[in-house]
């Protein structure tokens, strides 16, 4: 049953009809009323990025753009950390790209040393690896990195999806509302990669419906390496309108402000997730038989990188 939120949003989806990219964008009002008085609720993007998603054959013009949005923004050494962890995140720079001190400094006309800072951040965080005769390029993502990010997913979800149905307000609930909305208008049009920067955008929502500062910093923080996941578990043919339908049960538990059932779903929501990304990878390793083990679905081959696989968002 749809809470107030939810009836009352449904009175504003006319107006909302085409899609708001939210790259640095302002959401439509919403309003919000448990009756006869309104309050109004601006939404503002959590990730904002004014580069598009990187292709191979941008990287200089790309990373060029990036430099030119955080210049200005620190110490010299800082925007060339942003700029080169950005373009991680956003795929201008792959799995196995090289990051060659002298390529980057004349890319940015700027000396190697805080090129060679930046880089070395880099490889603290994981961002970046050593490889014989190469040095540091992009490092990929193990499987079971993948594996043990849903882990950690799940748990945060279901504390955010729990203490959220605690502690949110009206316009928290419009906003998840909203958010959820715009999923399945992306997920009609097929726009899967879409579909995955709003996921994000609705995960960390529910931290900040949990008026949690410190779960929000963590869900952050796994965040950016779902974002470094090869393609989308949204390609995956009926899964973009299960996940939709998966986050409505979830908002709806916090409309009625059961924590249990939220957190519940919540951890549901993310286990299917799992096992959809786990098809995914035996897919691409050709397996063509699953083990299961305690009804969970299990990858019997060798644990290959993903550098192979198409580079997409993933959420």
């Amino acid at each position: 049953m749809v809470g107030p939120a939810g009836r009352l949003w449904e009175s504003v989806l006319d107006s909302a009809h085409g899609r708001e990219r939210l790259s640095g964008g302002i959401a439509p009002r919403v309003i919000c009323s448990t009756r006869p008085v309104y309050s109004m609720y601006i939404m503002r993007t959590a990730y904002n990025t004014a580069v598009p998603r990187g292709k191979p054959t941008d990287q200089p013009s790309g990373l060029r753009a990036l430099w030119q949005a955080h210049a200005g923004s620190g110490a010299v050494a800082d925007v060339a950390y942003a700029t080169l962890r950005q373009a991680v995140l956003t795929g201008h720079l792959r799995p196995g790209d090289r990051l060659g001190e002298e390529q980057l400094a004349r890319a940015f006309g700027v000396s190697r040393t805080p090129i060679r800072e930046a880089i070395f951040r880099l490889e603290a965080e994981h961002f970046a690896s050593r490889v014989d005769r190469r040095g540091l390029v992009v490092r990929s993502i193990s499987e079971d990195e993948v594996l043990g990010v849903y882990t950690v997913r799940a748990a945060l979800d279901q504390l955010a999806a729990s203490l959220a149905a605690q502690q949110a307000t009206m316009p928290d609930r419009a906003r998840l509302h909203w958010l959820n909305e715009q999923l399945k208008v992306a997920a009609e049009r097929g726009e899967h990669g879409y579909m995955a920067d709003l996921n994000i955008q609705f995960h960390e929502a529910m931290c900040e419906a949990a008026h949690n500062e410190m779960l929000l910093h963590f869900m952050r923080e796994i965040h950016d390496w779902v974002r470094r996941f090869p393609e989308t578990t949204f390609s995956r043919p009926g899964r973009a309108s299960a996940a939709v339908a998966e986050h409505r049960a979830i908002v709806e538990a916090i409309d009625c402000g059961d924590a249990d059932e939220a957190g519940r779903m919540a951890a549901a929501h993310m286990s299917r997730a799992r096992e959809v990304r786990l098809a995914m990878i035996r897919d691409a390793a050709g397996e063509r038989e699953p083990r299961s083990v305690n009804g969970v679905l299990c990858d019997t081959t060798p644990r290959p990188s993903l550098t192979s696989a198409r580079r997409s968002t993933n959420r």
